[in-house]
């Protein structure tokens, strides 16, 4: 089950877990992986449970702490070769794009 989503398209991480769904961080873009680990623990979620969106070289760290990591279709090729999937150009809303159906997957397989 997804918990967590994870994106800097607009420096935001977002926590959709449970009784609430809010902001958490903002501009952390230099402390990304140790960050998420951070979110992770304090949510008591692992990296199964985590999704991850990024575009540039500072994205990097950040595919490696989600199994659920999506490269945008416009990222730099060193990042799309490290996440486990590409998606839409940002240009594209592929942010959203993504996740709505990812989450509505999930409620069809429970």
């Amino acid at each position: 089950m997804i918990k967590l989503v994870l994106t800097d398209m607009d420096g935001t991480f977002l926590n959709n877990s449970g009784d609430f769904n809010r902001k958490l961080y903002k501009d952390v873009k230099q402390i990304k992986g140790t960050t998420v680990e951070h979110l992770q623990q304090l949510l008591n979620v692992t990296p199964e449970e985590t999704m991850a969106f990024g575009d540039g070289y500072n994205d990097l760290e950040l595919m490696t702490r989600a199994n659920y990591s999506f490269a945008v279709r416009n990222a730099v090729q060193e990042l799309k070769e490290a996440a486990n999937f590409i998606t839409r150009s940002n240009e594209e809303d592929a942010v959203m794009k993504t996740i709505i159906p990812m989450l509505y997957l999930q409620e069809k397989i429970q």
